[in-house]
């Protein structure tokens, strides 16, 4: 599990500043943030400590994405809490908070043990308190373990090895710096084996649209760790070299951890054609947009005030409009911005994880993919379901288990080496043929 302990910054100072209600109503108005950000991620709050809280994140319930859920409620947290102003305090600034993750093994009591108790009990817990007093003012620390489970939607820095109290060896800690907007394949990559004539089909795909304006619908199925993700990497490295150089790529991706938040992959494209980056306040939010519907020569078009609603950004037009109508306005909008920017270039729309969007980004999709799939290549992944199609007259391309050559590749990419044909059929064994857990095995 992933335990996250967060309390208010310089509670001592405020105790001595403010009258004892107005203690009790800011540390009231922490908890209720905290609570509400914690089950909002899927986590468990299991314990409130004063001014702070304690929360789980896998228990009882686990998930494979725990430690990203717990970091993105940390910073929920940390972003919520600026709003609090105590009442009466001398200094000046946005309320803080400090926090502290860490991910490894703990024991939990049944619900129904004596004392009704169910806190968990482990090093992991120490661990996440120590990283927790550590941090300073606004500051994120996790542990190593944390550190490597969130490295592909996080950028973090080292803070280096830090004793602390309870703890046998020095810990690696590092502070969060931001959250990434799209997810990174790593650093390290194994050869890509067994997927050679996938590659040619999206490799072909993407030729016909640069070369002769020609769109296309694909979507790639298979199980997780079969490399859906890997494949569109390699795909995107082409359209970056080569004839693809002139190429815009537009990425969106569904989450487990946003499955309610509507139109989210929808959010990140767009972000991705206006050059939004996390932290971007309402006054920059509004100007890239306007920028971008301007840029595209859509002033005419009732988009700018559509998309302000859908960044919640303030718009008095947008906000006279009726709600029920809003999803036909966004449709058009996003339309209008696609087709536009097709005009300028050869475009790819890709949207990864399908079967993670929620249903108001797949309603949208159905209806705008097939009018603008000549013109644009899109491209989606999805684990096997029936539910998240885009439409008819698409690839549906399956990716199959490999093969005992290709796990031979991957596994000798890995090593640096030639691998005994022992160790292959083990892997492929235990893998079953699946190109992530075959990695994990060697």
């Amino acid at each position: 599990m992933t335990v996250l302990f967060a309390d208010l910054s310089g509670f001592t100072e405020l105790t001595g500043q403010l009258e004892p209600e107005d203690v009790r109503s800011l540390v009231d108005s922490f908890l209720v943030i905290a609570r509400e950000a914690i089950e909002g991620w899927g986590g468990r709050v299991d314990q409130f400590l004063g001014d702070g809280v304690l929360a789980v994140f896998g228990d009882p319930l686990a998930r494979e994405d725990d430690a990203e859920r717990a970091l993105r409620a940390a910073v929920d947290i940390r972003s919520s809490t600026h709003s609090l102003r105590p009442f009466g305090a001398s200094r000046d600034g946005a309320q803080t908070a400090h926090f502290g993750l860490a991910t490894g093994m703990a024991v939990t009591a049944d619900a129904r043990n004596p004392v009704g108790v169910t806190a968990p009990m482990g090093p992991v817990v120490n661990l996440a308190a120590r990283l927790q007093s550590l941090a300073g003012a606004d500051e994120i620390l996790v542990c190593p373990t944390t550190a490597l489970l969130v490295r592909r939607v996080a950028t973090l820095a080292s803070l280096g090895e830090r004793t602390m109290k309870g703890i046998e060896q020095p810990v690696d800690v590092s502070r969060l710096v931001g959250l990434r907007r799209s997810d990174s394949i790593g650093p390290s990559l194994s050869v890509l084996a067994g997927r050679g004539s996938e590659l040619a089909t999206l490799s072909n795909a993407v030729e016909s649209l640069v070369g002769d304006g020609r769109g296309s619908s694909v979507t790639v199925v298979a199980e997780a760790g079969a490399g859906k993700s890997r494949l569109f990497h390699e795909v995107r490295l082409s359209c970056t070299s080569g004839r693809g150089a002139d190429v815009s790529w537009h990425e969106g991706r569904g989450r487990s951890t946003a499955t309610a938040t509507a139109y989210a992959p929808i959010v990140e494209i767009i972000e991705s054609m206006a050059g939004i980056e996390e932290g971007h306040d309402a006054h920059e939010l509004r100007s890239r947009l306007v920028r971008l519907v301007t840029g595209l020569d859509l002033e005419g078009d009732d988009v700018i005030g559509t998309l302000n609603r859908l960044f919640a950004v303030e718009d008095a037009t947008e906000a006279s409009r009726d709600r029920e109508g809003y999803q036909a306005r966004l449709v058009h909008a996003v339309a209008a911005l696609l087709t536009a920017a097709s005009g300028r270039g050869p475009t790819v729309v890709c949207v990864q994880d399908l079967h993670w969007v929620d249903p108001s980004t797949l309603a949208l999709l159905r209806a705008v993919v097939p009018s603008l799939r000549e013109h644009i290549l899109f491209l989606f992944n999805s684990r096997p379901t029936d539910a998240t199609t885009v439409g008819e007259d698409h690839v549906a391309m399956l990716l199959r288990d490999l093969d005992l050559e290709s796990i031979r590749a991957l596994v000798e990419s890995r090593l640096g080496g030639r691998a005994d044909v022992d160790l292959i059929r083990l892997v492929a064994e235990r893998s079953g043929g699946n190109p992530f857990f075959a990695e994990e095995v060697t």
